[in-house]
């Protein structure tokens, strides 16, 4: 199980609150706002990933798995 920083994810409860909670919102954010960029690793974590519109799949996966969470998905 990953564990989000607490504290620096500010902007992305807002923009989970933007998408209305919406776990099909945030996928497809996700989906058509970040770019792929090649690299290894988790290198950027959500917010840099958010900040930067671009990361790789890990980092793309993290940003989606703390949109989830800050909609009330605590499971994902």
């Amino acid at each position: 199980r990953f564990h989000l920083p607490s504290g620096t994810l500010e902007r992305i409860r807002e923009l989970a609150k933007g998408l209305d909670y919406d776990p099909e919102k945030c996928y497809r954010y996700v989906r058509d706002n970040i770019a792929y960029v090649s690299y290894f690793g988790i290198l950027k974590g959500p917010e840099r990933t958010l900040l930067d519109r671009g990361g790789n799949e890990l980092d793309q996966a993290f940003l989606l798995l703390a949109l989830l969470r800050a909609s009330g998905f605590q499971d994902a």
